[in-house]
């Protein structure tokens, strides 16, 4: 990944005449949990180099930090003493990983380092519940106050995320975020994009009288058809759920039965019951509609409860009206398998297919604040572990392709997304070091051992593991320009992405953004703006 990112001229000083570590940078990391006792955290004395430690999700004591009131606080003197007590839950290799990238030494195995070896961290193990959004924006305020307190430029990196929402960073939680980017200079936020790339979850098109078009959902119970729009003109597309009869294996298609059609105006009020009714005057399912006025979009969702017999569900609309909308919608049961032919199904003239296009993650990762990182194929080779036959070798890995998890742009509202890519397939870095230890006891056998040489790494993949390592050069990056903003961070590291070749295609595009990033250049970037 150094090699890759071209990072090793940083760090030894070869690209700018000086070595960079991110010394006097803060960098914020919010995920799972962190295994604080993990020597790449450390100092060469065995002191901790994380600041502040802040558990959400343990909440039983009273060193609450305030003004949020919930969790637990540790500081440096706490972690020295072993009063500590996040990592008591072992499930915490996401999130020790990607603080591995970002800041890990390599004091531990000395064989694997992350990018800004000798930067503060401050760690907020996320509270993963219905109120997610709060809590990523309470860990966001927490980690920038907590560098203002260190007198440190600072940069978060969030490698989490969802999948629903409205996709263009206009969503309280992404605005909540920009402006505490934009609050002072020193300050960037670096995020996953999403490893859903390849997947057909996402639906958009333009919808123009008279036409009318339909897409099969699968499986219909379980969370609500998410269909966002822009204000101006979406009230003129009109939607209806219907049902049809889908046998592949004898050919057997029939339509049964639709909802009435309905405009997001009709549902601004309250919730509206609709129900499907089969030709024979039974209850198909019933269906339930809302809609949301969200700044200038609208949010419009569809909540399907079958009754009987198995079916699939179609998504229906038309207008007809003057005016053509788009809608955008986004559900992980549209239909993914073989479609038949029109010959077979008339019907199919008006189908028409989900995509796996907009498959990022759903809120900051679309803000212009932010910068949103996809993932490549760092390496096809490592080795393990284990006593024998320790050695990986993946030819069906291309190492500087795409990794096919690397989620796609761009936004709802077009905005390029993601910006950059950095790997993130066959990353090397800290483990928990209990959980390594109980499964190099399990015994490795059949190449199962993902624990790399020296029995302190990990083998990982995901844009969770590509993000980090740019959270890790913004920090160097701010090293070298301390008072300089969020924009000109991201100017330089944009504009000074290595060039095209034949696995990127034509850059930018909305696989990988700018390219694959350059910390070389990016750091020997003048400050013109963005």
């Amino acid at each position: 990944m150094l090699v890759n990112n071209r990072v090793s001229g940083i760090n030894d000083g070869s690209c700018l005449g000086q070595n960079y570590d991110g010394t006097g940078v803060l960098i914020g990391i919010i995920d799972d949990g962190i295994d604080w006792t993990h020597p790449d955290f450390k100092n060469l004395d065995s002191t901790t180099r994380i600041k502040f430690i802040w558990d959400q999700k343990n909440d039983t004591a009273g060193n609450k930090p305030q003004p949020y009131n919930y969790g637990q606080e540790w500081n440096s003197i706490d972690i020295n003493l072993d009063f500590c007590t996040e990592n008591n839950n072992l499930m915490n290799d996401h999130g020790t990983i990607v603080s591995g990238i970002a800041a890990g030494n390599g004091l531990c195995s000395g064989n694997y380092h992350g990018v800004a070896t000798n930067a503060d961290i401050v760690f907020v193990s996320l509270n993963f519940n219905d109120n997610i959004h709060q809590t990523i924006v309470d860990a966001v305020n927490y980690i920038y106050a907590k560098a203002d307190s260190l007198h440190e430029p600072c940069v978060i990196n969030a490698s989490v995320g969802d999948y629903f929402g409205s996709h263009d960073g206009m969503d309280l939680q992404a605005q909540f975020i920009d402006n505490m980017i934009t609050a002072d200079s020193g300050r960037a936020f670096v995020c996953a994009a999403g490893n859903e790339g390849g997947y057909p979850f996402h639906l958009g098109y333009t919808v123009t009288k008279p036409d009318t078009g339909f897409t099969w959902l699968t499986i219909p119970a379980g969370n609500p058809i998410d269909i966002w729009g822009d204000a101006t003109n979406f009230n003129s597309i009109q939607f209806s759920i219907g049902a049809d009869t889908v046998d592949l294996t004898n050919n057997i298609f029939a339509f049964k039965g639709t909802t009435p059609y309905r405009t997001v105006s009709q549902s601004l009020a309250g919730v509206l019951h609709d129900s499907i009714m089969s030709p024979y005057n039974t209850v198909i399912a019933y269906v339930q509609l809302q809609s949301f006025l969200v700044g200038g979009s609208y949010n419009l969702q569809y909540l399907i409860s079958p009754n009987a017999g198995n079916y699939y569900f179609r998504l229906t609309t038309t207008d007809t009206t003057v005016y053509s909308a788009r809608f955008d919608a986004w559900d992980f049961r549209f239909d993914t398998g073989s479609l038949p032919s029109s010959i077979i199904f008339p019907d199919m003239v008006h189908y028409i297919a989900n995509d796996t296009l907009q498959t990022i993650c759903t809120s900051f990762q679309c803000s212009d604040k932010a910068i949103t990182v996809g993932s490549y194929n760092n390496r096809n080779t490592f080795t393990d572990d284990c006593p024998v036959d320790s050695f990986h070798y993946d030819p069906s890995i291309t190492v500087g392709a795409l990794s096919g998890f690397s989620s796609a742009g761009p936004t709802r509202e077009g905005m390029m997304k993601p910006d950059i890519t950095s790997p993130g397939e066959w990353v090397i870095s800290p483990g928990v070091l209990s959980e390594m230890a109980f499964v190099n006891s399990l015994g490795c056998g059949n190449h199962t051992c993902k624990i790399a040489a020296g029995g302190c790494d990990l083998l990982a993949s995901g844009t969770s593991m590509s993000s980090p390592s740019v959270a890790g050069i913004a920090a160097l990056y701010f090293q070298r320009n301390p008072t300089a903003g969020w924009y000109s961070l991201k100017n330089c590291i944009l504009n000074n992405a290595r060039e095209p070749d034949t696995l990127t295609g034509s850059l930018p595009n909305v696989y990988w953004g700018y390219g694959k990033i350059d910390a070389c250049a990016a750091l020997r970037c003048a400050n013109t703006g963005i």
